[in-house]
């Protein structure tokens, strides 16, 4: 189970007909995967943002990132 500092995230499946990103494409295609098994847990969920949202949007969100560099992220 994941837990994340605040529910900035979407729950966009077939809903959406937008292709805005590999993002949204890759979490479309992996929650068809997920429906396919029957799996009635897991979630495809796409971060608002993305990973630059979630890098930029403080200490709660980069302590979850593995080898996160501050000087990487910040313009």
């Amino acid at each position: 189970m994941f837990w994340f500092p605040r529910q900035e995230y979407s729950n966009l499946t077939k809903d959406t007909g937008s292709s805005r990103g590999r993002g949204v494409r890759a979490a479309n295609w992996f929650a068809e995967y997920v429906e396919g098994q029957k799996d009635m847990i897991m979630k495809s969920l796409v971060l608002e943002g993305g990973i630059k949202g979630w890098a930029t949007a403080g200490k709660d969100y980069t302590q979850l990132m593995d080898e996160y560099d501050e000087l990487k992220w910040v313009k």
